[in-house]
């Protein structure tokens, strides 16, 4: 590859890098003025590209020296050998004589013989750097290429904002319309919790017992039970404490049990197993709320 030929590659390189800022600089902008993509992205490629260019430029100038070291070589071995071809060869002489006084003294011929083999080497060192040099030009094509796919997969990704607004704009109303049925829903459950708060006092809608009845038996009026459930609906749900007390046929207090008032009420009461046969008694109270009175018959079995 000539010098000419370098400096035109080189020249392309750098028009192509100087597009490539230009227009990852021009998607820059175009990001500052609402698009979505990586602005931190795009600052990073430009600074690279400047990396790059920088670059180009050293090897361009280094590439220029080496150029102007080989030329220069090249004329010193050209004068050396047209100094070497002028030299005159005496002819009236013997040739032993010729040969002997014609001559240059050894020390001379080691000298020329030195610089020669000096010039060469420089031109051989020259000639290897100036490969380097060119590879290195190649890479930074090959870079360069890279850096252009990744500006055109940036150029595809700023077209897709496009679409993305107009999915925002349908996600915003269709946002607009849940929270209008989210108002009514509100507006609907605050009806519905109206219409559920509890109207007059606390009362006992369904009451209910049962006795479990044992295999004991026992003379007179009496008859063995394990334990009473009771089942009790209130109007509605008081969540407060509530105090159960069951009284016999003789009018004695035989048990007495709190549990959380709800809406349904299901719970046992664990007595003696000797009960007497009549009607009990099942006393409801909560403090300032429900004192009621339930009552059920206890038969034999």
């Amino acid at each position: 590859m000539d010098s000419r030929t370098l400096q035109n590659s080189a020249k392309y390189l750098f028009a192509v890098i100087v597009f490539l800022v230009m227009t990852a600089l021009y998607f820059f902008l175009l990001a500052d003025s609402g698009s979505s993509f990586d602005r931190d992205y795009v600052l990073g490629l430009i600074e690279e590209n400047k990396s790059l260019e920088l670059q180009l430029k050293e090897k361009e100038f280094q590439s220029t020296q080496r150029i102007s070291k080989i030329a220069q070589l090249e004329a010193d071995l050209r004068s050396f050998s047209e100094r070497t071809e002028a030299r005159p060869m005496p002819i009236e002489q013997s040739a032993t004589q010729t040969q002997c006084e014609q001559s240059p003294p050894s020390d001379t011929l080691l000298r020329i013989q030195q610089d020669l083999i000096a010039t060469q080497s420089r031109f051989i060192s020259c000639s290897s750097s100036l490969d380097e040099q060119i590879k290195e030009v190649s890479a930074l094509n090959l870079a360069n290429q890279a850096l252009q796919n990744e500006v055109n997969s940036l150029q595809t990704r700023i077209a897709i904002p496009n679409d993305t607004e107009a999915k925002l704009a349908v996600a915003l109303d269709e946002n607009t319309q849940l929270k209008r049925l989210l108002d009514e829903l509100e507006k609907t459950q605050e009806e519905l919790l109206a219409a559920l708060e509890p109207q007059g006092p606390l009362m006992i809608d369904s009451f209910e017992a049962r006795p479990d009845f044992c295999n004991r038996s026992f003379s007179g009026e009496w008859v063995c039970m394990t334990s009473i459930t009771l089942v009790t609906s209130l109007n509605y749900n008081p969540d407060a404490q509530m105090r159960v007390t069951l009284i016999d046929p003789d009018g004695t207090r035989i048990g007495q049990k709190e549990v959380t008032g709800k809406k349904v009420n299901r719970f046992q009461l664990l007595t003696d197993e000797r009960f007497l046969i009549g009607e009990y008694q099942v006393q409801f109270e909560i403090d300032g709320v429900l004192d009621e009175n339930k009552t059920f018959m206890v038969r034999r079995p």
